[in-house]
């Protein structure tokens, strides 16, 4: 895969321009994507929130409802 990214303010390259400049990598680039969102100030991970006590069983009146 290729990788190369730009900073904000930094000139824009055009595909043709970007695919010749951009190292090639070998492997997967799984593990780059996650650096780069880790980097670009993704945080640590949280517990979602509760979403509170269901109101009715499973599938619920509405499902029945015409």
């Amino acid at each position: 895969y290729q990788l190369m990214t730009r900073r904000h303010g930094e000139r824009y390259l055009d595909p043709d321009s970007w695919a010749g400049l951009a190292p090639h990598r070998e492997g997967s680039w799984w593990q780059a994507w996650h650096d780069w969102l880790v980097a670009a100030g993704s945080g640590a991970q949280v517990p979602a929130p509760a979403l509170g006590a269901a109101l009715e069983p499973a599938p619920g009146r509405y499902v029945l409802m015409r």
